[in-house]
């Protein structure tokens, strides 16, 4: 498995991922209403282009195959951070997470956060 950037042709396969993610995973977490919410069936890919373009995703590729992704701002928010319904358990999201981590030190973030939790990097 490699980490690699974020290219406009992954689009498509990223909007998918998310999707099936929510739907398939996610949803043992939230209700139906909820899931359809954050992630209705008609997805706009004008909107998730530009998205991505500007967060930039870190992309986990196994044998050509997309099986992951995670953004890191600036400020060290992970607003997306998602694994392949199809692969989960495989250490794909800890591959993704390490690979941000170093990222985040190299650029001198000291604190990485999601919305529900914060996580300080040892330096």
């Amino acid at each position: 498995m490699i980490i690699r950037e974020y290219k406009l042709s992954d689009t498509k396969i990223i909007m998918k991922l998310f999707y099936d993610t929510i739907h398939e995973i996610n949803v043992c977490d939230y209700t139906y209403e909820q899931v359809s919410a954050w992630t209705p069936e008609s997805m706009d890919y004008d909107i998730w282009q530009k998205r991505l373009q500007a967060k930039l995703p870190y992309i986990a590729e196994n044998n050509g195959e997309i099986v992951g992704f995670g953004e890191l701002e600036p400020d060290g928010h992970i607003d997306c951070f998602y694994c392949h319904s199809k692969y989960q358990r495989k250490g794909i999201g800890s591959k993704l997470l390490s690979h941000i981590e170093t990222t985040a030190k190299f650029r001198g973030i000291k604190r990485l956060y999601t919305n529900f939790q914060k996580i300080l990097l040892g330096m």
